[in-house]
């Protein structure tokens, strides 16, 4: 049926009053929102995947029935699906106002009565009037042609012409054939719409928004009155355990959840791209729960390494310990885990029908948990360091200034030559894992939280000759404030100034050791001052890369000469375990690889997701199982899922926009895209690449064609060294750069080395390749 352009058709989806529609062709503003008055709900409704996949069914019936290419109708489609109720339709058309209005006519009880089939439409007779909707509901066109499926309204147009009236009984033919259609589509989507995917629905929901179960309990019995057959209680619908399996050991309680058990469940989201040998990193932690509370969890995690992408390495929960201080005893507490371990390690581990070889990477601790599974004396003893046997001298705290002490070894360690550094044989001893090689340095807590906060110490209230004035501090704090706006979504925390240093968490202290404190610092800080902080951030960013690994052992020289550089600046009180240790960090690297691969930030992570799991002061071991319980059968873990699945290079469906510029044909432009594991955005903090060459770009579109991306830049034509001391920071891709190039350049996201940071340094602005992402 051919109809004149000033008819607007409207779909209408109901069910429970709740109606989702979409326009096609010129819908006014006043329609809309008169239409919207009959749905209790905002009209824009985030997509499902099983509304995804109607939407794409229903297209190819309308395509394959009536239209040869949907994209050429002019239309402006807004798709409100749910995916929790069954839906059929009704449609109707109607002209544009001012002529009588008819959408005030419209009424709920209407779309209820459309949705159950005709008389005339089950006997193939033509319809009249208005076609589905009740004959109650007037069309101010008076056309003489049936109107069921209002996409059929509309043929491929020529702007400049009215369209005429076609053969009617042919129209009347297409007519009934489409409505059957459109009853066997709907009758489709009731039985995806069914009742598991709504219970899956509730459960993933309280699951990530940590629903407690009253509130549960409350909404059940609600949406039971319309969705019959839902769980009653909380406990039902999370598959909540009825009793924990606790175990009672020295100095509190201890609850194991597996190794085995967790890496599985794990490789249940990698099942299609398993490797072929399993990686694992443990850690162990305490967790204070409340402020004013003496209990405590002392946790082992696990971190399964991804074949891959360093980015979708998974944290999972062994077993832990409650209690009001640390475990009494280390082979009780440990003990389930090294049973598993030594199983794991001598046999390998069974998942569904192959045996993968397992193999230990790493024991992640920060000092004093180090010092509590390895059996050895705390880090402020006398003998108290990890990887020499340095003998300790006390300047008002303990000190380690001697740089040239015998290194230990795994089987030094065994033996226990050094009964000093001793205090019992540690579980892992006992299987035989390596004591000293295997138990690396923590980057998080030895450079961030360690020497981080050491630095700003010393200069704000460490020796009078080296103190910086409180103006100084001032304009060094406001300068840190200012670069918030610079700083890219990847950093889940902005920096504080710099008067708050004693309050930095991990993230605001790697910000400033490895990006903004070279330009903060720069003409602020004591000239020997600032070179000795570019001697220790030069040297952290050459064990951040993976690409800069060749340079080991300059960095490690450089290290020495930074902490001989502190004991002269600062004094030999400066040289605390965690200044000491910086020499040892070298060695580590060259075992395991850059620093983020033996970190413990993924578990600190973790650890505040197992805190937010504990709702009362009651019981926190048990609500703890609990809660893991659910999140294990309820989760519908996605996200590892769907960055492995899709490609690396993706756009964000949601940010598309016709703004421009664009460069050759387009299919769609988008304001955002995932490239290699980051987000790229149009936002002023998140546009930057680096490119082979040292050539930073900045990046003013992402626009796609024939399913490919391509990213619309434009070139910094000036690039010069950011410092020089101790090197060129060109060797670094760090640089400065300026004058904008006003050509446009198509790049594709293959040629991206990585994403990075521009910060503004008087006329320039310094960029900063983002180390942790690589």
């Amino acid at each position: 049926v051919r109809v004149s352009r000033s008819v607007t058709p409207i779909t209408v989806y109901s069910h429970y009053n709740i109606f989702f529609f979409f326009y096609a062709g010129n819908v006014d503003r006043r329609s809309r929102e008169q239409v919207r008055r009959y749905s209790p709900r905002p009209a824009l409704i985030t997509m499902s995947d099983n509304a995804r996949k109607h939407r794409r069914e229903r297209r190819k019936l309308i395509s394959k029935s009536v239209l040869n290419d949907l994209d050429d109708i002019e239309t402006a489609a807004f798709l409100f699906e749910r995916e929790f109720e069954d839906w059929s339709f009704a449609s109707f058309h109607f002209a544009n106002r001012p002529s009588q209005a008819p959408i005030e006519t419209i009424r709920s009880s209407d779309f209820v009565e459309s949705c159950s089939p005709r008389p005339e439409e089950a006997t193939g007779q033509r319809t009249s009037g208005t076609g589905c909707l009740d004959s109650t509901v007037s069309s101010p066109v008076e056309s003489d042609e049936p109107v069921c499926n209002p996409v059929a309204l509309f043929q491929s147009r020529d702007s400049a012409a009215v369209l005429e009236p076609e053969d009617s009984d042919a129209s009347a033919s297409s007519d009934c054939s489409t409505n059957s259609d459109i009853a066997s589509l709907s009758s489709q989507s009731s039985s995806v719409g069914s009742q598991e995917d709504i219970v899956a629905s509730l459960r993933e929901w309280a699951v990530d928004c940590s629903v407690q179960h009253s509130s549960i309990d409350a909404l059940l019995p609600i949406l039971s009155k319309k969705i019959p057959g839902l769980p009653r209680t909380a406990r039902t619908l999370l598959e909540t355990p009825r009793a924990s399996s606790v175990i009672a050991i020295g100095g509190g309680e201890y609850h194991h959840f597996g190794l085995a058990n967790g890496i599985k469940q794990v490789l249940d989201r990698w099942s299609y791209l398993a490797p072929q040998k399993i990686e694992v990193s443990l850690n162990v932690d305490g967790l204070p729960l409340f402020r004013n509370s003496s209990k405590h969890f002392w946790c082992i995690l696990g971190l399964l390494h991804h074949p891959s992408q360093r980015a979708l390495s998974s944290v999972f929960i062994i077993g832990v310990f409650c209690g009001t201080g640390k475990p009494a005893s280390a082979e009780e507490f440990l003990g389930p885990c090294i049973a598993e371990l030594e199983r794991c390690l001598a046999y390998g581990l069974d998942y569904q029908t192959t045996r993968y070889t397992f193999s230990l990477r790493a024991v992640v601790c920060d000092a004093p948990a180090r010092a509590f599974v390895k059996q050895t004396v705390s880090h402020n003893a006398y003998a108290g360091c990890d990887k020499c046997t340095v003998e300790g001298e006390f300047h008002g705290s303990m000190t380690f200034p001697c740089l040239n002490a015998p290194l230990r070894t795994d089987d030094s360690f065994v033996r226990q030559l050094d009964e000093g550094h001793h205090k019992g044989v540690s579980p892992f001893a006992n299987i035989g894992i390596p004591m000293v090689t295997r138990f690396p340095l923590d980057y998080l807590h030895l450079v961030c939280l360690g020497i981080g906060k050491k630095l700003p110490e010393l200069w704000i209230k460490g020796p009078l000759q080296v103190r910086m004035s409180s103006h100084s501090v001032a304009s060094i704090s406001q300068r840190l404030v200012n670069l918030r706006e610079f700083v890219p979504v990847e950093f889940h925390r902005k920096c504080r100034g710099l008067r708050d240093y004693d309050r930095w968490k991990a993230t605001e202290c790697r910000f400033f050791v490895v990006y903004g404190g070279p330009v903060v610092l720069h003409g602020s800080l004591r000239n020997d001052l600032y070179e000795h902080f570019l001697v220790f951030h030069f040297c952290i960013t050459i064990l951040l890369t993976p690409s800069l690994q060749h340079l080991l052992d300059y960095a490690e020289k450089l290290l020495h000469f930074f902490v001989r550089m502190s004991l002269s600046l600062y004094g030999k009180e400066s040289i605390v375990y965690n200044m000491h240790s910086l020499i040892h960090l070298v060695a580590d690297c060259r075992l395991l690889g850059p620093l983020d691969n033996f970190s413990s930030f993924p578990f600190e992570t973790y650890l505040h997701r197992i805190k937010r799991y504990i709702r009362s002061g009651n019981k926190p071991l048990q609500q703890l199982h609990r809660r893991v319980s659910e999140d294990i059968a309820c989760r519908v873990s996605r996200h590892a899922e769907m960055q492995g699945k899709e490609a690396i290079y993706r756009v964000v469906p949601s940010t598309r926009h016709s703004d421009g510029p664009t460069l050759g044909p387009a299919d769609g432009q988008f304001r955002k895209a995932c490239i290699k594991g980051f987000m790229l955005s149009l936002n002023k903090a998140d546009r930057h690449v680096l490119l082979d060459g040292h050539r930073v770009l900045k990046v003013k579109n992402i626009q796609t064609f024939a399913s490919q991306l391509r990213l619309i830049c434009q070139e910094f034509t000036s690039v010069s060294d950011l410092y020089t001391y101790p090197y060129a920071s060109r060797l670094l891709s760090i640089c400065c750069v300026s004058d904008l190039s006003s050509t446009l350049i198509a790049i594709e996201p293959t040629e991206v080395i990585a994403k990075g940071m521009l910060l503004p340094l008087k006329e320039k602005f310094a960029f900063f390749p983002l180390r942790h992402l690589f």
